[in-house]
């Protein structure tokens, strides 16, 4: 039990590790903070049940000691001051007390060995699993090709994009062919406007508070973490890709509407899907 539970937290605490990239490489200093939050606990557990299991299996395998010797002092002793005891007796007992200790110290090892063995047989199986699952691996950059690109403003008026600077506030939505580099565009604004700027591409593991813990939909998620940043992150630059893909009509409302609040104190730069 200890060491499953030490395995299981040292897993998550190496799970966690890969929900830094994305914040790292596309700079979103809140979801990196966030995370190190998210990740400074998971080690702490991971400490405390580490030592925990430890603790116990020196406590067994101190308890295992003190058990074998207790019965093999007591024989002796008797063996020894028994009125029945002669030199040859003695002798004897006295010449097999080293191998007597020695015996004793090979079942502690024992014990400690199989103790620990549980640990080990944890850690082989949470391996074992973590290398069967799929990965996907995607390049994050591509060709940007703006004449393939529109942007339009709330009022549906046209934006150039050569030489494009995000204003203060206000909704943008860019349309284009797949392939026209609508995804790469944002990383490329992301890129240029690091600070109080983050971006939400369609795939991501980003860390937000009101999702941390949440078993919810990917648009209760996505609901939860507009309604996240409308609460006071001080934002500058929004950057959505594909936000509104394989939502139903009462989240893609709800998104929509938190989206509308966040630009009237921010700028929000989207890609549509429909």
């Amino acid at each position: 039990s200890d060491s499953a539970a030490m395995q299981q937290s040292r897993t998550g605490a190496y799970g966690a590790l890969p929900g830094a990239w994305d914040a790292i490489t596309l700079g979103n200093s809140y979801n990196l903070a966030l995370w190190r939050a998210d990740f400074g606990r998971k080690i702490d557990e991971y400490r405390s049940n580490a030592s925990a299991a430890m603790r116990n299996i020196e406590v067994l395998t101190t308890l295992t000691l003190w058990i074998s010797v207790l019965p093999i002092v007591a024989v002796m002793a008797h063996a020894l001051l028994s009125k029945d005891s002669n030199i040859a007796m003695q002798a004897m007992i006295l010449a097999t007390f080293p191998r007597q200790i020695q015996v004793i110290q090979y079942i502690a090892d024992i014990v400690n060995s199989l103790l620990n063995w549980s640990a080990l047989r944890e850690r082989i199986l949470r391996i074992s699993r973590a290398t069967a699952a799929d990965s996907d691996i995607k390049g994050m950059s591509g060709k940007i090709q703006q004449e393939r690109i529109t942007c339009v403003d709330a009022a549906g008026r046209r934006v150039e994009l050569e030489g494009f600077k995000p204003p203060e506030v206000g909704r943008l939505t860019i349309r284009g062919e797949n392939g026209s580099g609508k995804s790469s565009f944002l990383l490329e604004l992301k890129r240029r406007h690091p600070e109080h700027s983050i971006i939400l591409p369609a795939h991501h593991r980003l860390h937000f508070a009101s999702v941390a813990n949440a078993d919810v939909s990917t648009g209760q998620k996505l609901s939860l973490i507009m309604e996240e940043l409308c609460g006071g992150e001080p934002l500058k630059l929004l950057l959505l890709d594909e936000w509104d893909a394989n939502l139903d009509q009462e989240n893609l409302q709800r998104i929509d509407a938190a989206i509308g609040r966040l630009a009237r104190r921010c700028c929000v730069v989207e890609v549509r899907h429909r």
